[in-house]
Formats: structure tokens, C-alpha cells, sequence
């Protein structure tokens, strides 16, 4: 093999190293990025989250204020319904399979505590409304 045919193969390798090597570095930075948008999307959701938690509990004020003076509204439900029903929203909130950012075993124990839950909470709100 000649000298020629020497440099073209060593500058053939070279291009390819360096398309490899820009390659993992790009991959590198996509990643980097990726997770910079993921963690300010967390940050908007738990902002978002932190302002629907305040806008019900002014609504929950609202209501209250607006209730008569026996304490109970005037649907008939008492305040000990209202409490329990944020109760609810909140074990939902925290616990529903759809919010659940876990995986595996832990992931399917808080599946279970969930249903098991939940279960349980309907049979007391049958049991308040009825």
C-alpha cells in the first residue's frame, strides 16, 4: 500500500472518529437540555399545583362565608361534607395511579394502598350522603 493510500485510510478514520466523538457530545447536550426543560416543567407544575390549592381554599372560604348562619349551605350538605370531600381530593391528589411518578414494587404498593383507600372512602361518603 502507498504512502497516498496510507494518508487517505488515516484521514478516513479520523472523519469518522470525529463524527463518533461530535456525535456523543451532541447526545450529551440534548440530554442536558432535556433535563434543564423537564425540571422547569416540574417547576411550573408544582406552581401550578400551589395555585389550585390556594384558588380552592378561597373558593372553600367563599363558600363558607356565603352559607347561613346555622352552618350548614344551603344544598343541605354540612361543613363536616366539605372537609371530607378535600380530604378525598387530596388522598387523590397524592395517591391516584395516574399521578403516582414511581416505579416498579414501589409504584405498585402505592396502586394497592390507593384502591384499597379508596374503597373505603366511598363506603363512608355512601354512608355521610345517604
Amino acid at each position: 500500500m502507498g504512502l497516498l493510500s496510507q494518508i487517505v485510510v488515516l484521514l478516513l478514520v479520523a472523519a469518522a472518529l470525529g463524527f463518533a466523538v461530535g456525535w456523543l457530545v451532541r447526545g450529551g447536550q440534548l440530554q442536558a437540555e432535556r433535563e434543564t426543560l423537564e425540571a422547569e416543567w416540574q417547576a411550573r407544575l408544582r406552581t401550578a399545583e400551589s395555585e389550585c390549592a390556594r384558588l380552592q381554599a378561597e373558593l372553600d372560604s367563599a363558600k363558607a362565608q356565603s352559607e347561613p348562619k346555622g352552618g350548614v349551605a344551603q344544598s343541605g350538605a354540612s361543613d363536616g361534607d366539605g372537609k371530607f370531600r378535600a380530604a378525598k381530593r387530596a388522598f387523590a391528589r397524592l395517591y391516584h395511579p395516574d399521578n403516582v411518578n414511581t416505579e416498579g414494587f414501589d409504584k405498585v404498593i402505592r396502586v394497592e394502598i390507593f384502591k384499597e383507600y379508596w374503597r373505603e372512602l366511598e363506603a363512608i361518603e355512601k354512608g355521610v350522603n345517604s
